[in-house]
């Protein structure tokens, strides 16, 4: 019995697509990503964060500036009537220079003012100032004094401030329970940062510091301090 030669099959060649033109198609999340490294991960996180950042701070500065000349003159008259939410807006576009010259002494003043009629958010700032010595002299203690004034009113960004000068011994002691009580609170308070700084901390402390600072913490509890003279 004679048997046939069999036919090869042909194959038809594939079409010859980059590997990464079938990662490339433009307008669709990319589902179908080759795998890459946990290193290459993490680079990769590190630089979303600082765009992301960038991107929040150029859209923060965009909303806050150009201010018309008739919005600055009416904050500052409101300023200049003793209303504490205008003050405390005149005085960041001083700082900043929104719609008008950086004027640091200027700002600090308006803060000031602000500050003394118990706005926290001034409070903070005036803080900041007196710190880093912007249009006033550097005074660790007033810095501090205003600090625990704004923290009293659950201002998140005072609260974290106050874990961060505790955790690196600036202005305060070295105290790494009291600052991990301080950035549970601004944890509380909603603030991000206040979580994250909480919880990298936390991986430096021992059990018996973590139980310690969980103690001084309650849910919605938020520590208090006795009224100061300020100026």
């Amino acid at each position: 019995m004679k048997l046939k030669a069999a036919n090869p099959r042909r194959i038809e060649p594939k079409s010859k697509k980059s590997s990464a033109s079938r990662f490339q198609t433009p307008g669709r999340f990319q589902l179908d990503a080759p795998p890459i490294s946990m290193a290459a991960l993490l680079k990769a996180s590190r630089l979303g964060m600082a765009w992301t950042m960038a991107i929040l701070l150029c859209a923060t500065l965009v909303q806050a500036s150009s201010v018309p000349n008739a919005g600055i003159k009416a904050i500052r008259a409101r300023a200049e009537a003793g209303e504490p939410e205008a003050e405390y807006r005149l005085g960041r576009m001083l700082e900043f220079g929104d719609g008008v010259r950086v004027n640091s002494v200027q700002a600090a003043m308006w803060y000031r003012k602000a500050a003394k009629q118990g706005l926290p958010q001034a409070q903070y700032s005036l803080a900041r100032m007196y710190q880093a010595g912007e249009g006033v002299k550097p005074d660790g203690a007033k810095a501090v004094s205003w600090l625990r004034s704004s923290a009293s009113a659950k201002y998140p960004l005072a609260l974290n401030r106050l874990g961060v000068m505790c955790e690196r011994g600036e202005g305060l002691p070295e105290d790494h329970v009291e600052a991990y009580k301080w950035y549970s609170l601004a944890a509380q308070a909603g603030l991000i940062s206040g979580v994250v700084n909480r919880d990298n901390l936390k991986a430096r402390m021992s059990s018996e510091q973590i139980a310690r600072a969980e103690r001084l913490v309650k849910p919605n509890s938020f520590a208090t301090f006795p009224a100061q003279k300020q100026d």
